[in-house]
């Protein structure tokens, strides 16, 4: 009688004979064990082990192409740059004048020559 009361039930011993047997996947790389899976636990057995590291590639990847774009589509450095200050209502007439010098010169990007009328000084002295 105690034999029986300590012994294993039909139903454990027989999970137990289950989770026993060799797995077939044990000495394979997870790649392949995911290419032979079946359809339905591709998914699942995706998600689990691939899934971390496909994100983090993408995030990478996507990181190195923006900084190449932004690299490759940054203005140069003006060559030649023209403050004004309170010239606003003239800023019509300066972007003439650096059309007419960039053509006049042979400048090939407008961009190396800057004039700016959009700056505003305000004395906020004493009166005197």
């Amino acid at each position: 009688m105690a034999k029986e009361q300590y012994g294993l039930s039909g139903s454990q011993e027989e999970a137990l004979s289950s989770l026993a047997q060799r797995n077939e996947y044990a000495q394979q790389s997870k790649w392949r064990t995911f290419r032979e899976l079946p359809a339905g636990e591709r998914w699942p057995y995706f998600r689990q082990h691939f899934a971390i590291g496909v994100m983090a590639v993408l995030l990478v990847v996507a990181a190195l192409v923006s900084l190449v774009v932004t690299r490759l589509n940054q203005p140069p450095t003006p060559v030649l740059a023209v403050q004004a200050f309170n010239m606003r209502e003239y800023a019509g007439e300066l972007k003439g004048l650096k059309a007419g010098f960039v053509q006049q010169e042979g400048i090939d990007d407008e961009r190396l020559i800057e004039i700016d009328a959009s700056f505003t000084y305000r004395w906020q002295g004493s009166g005197r």
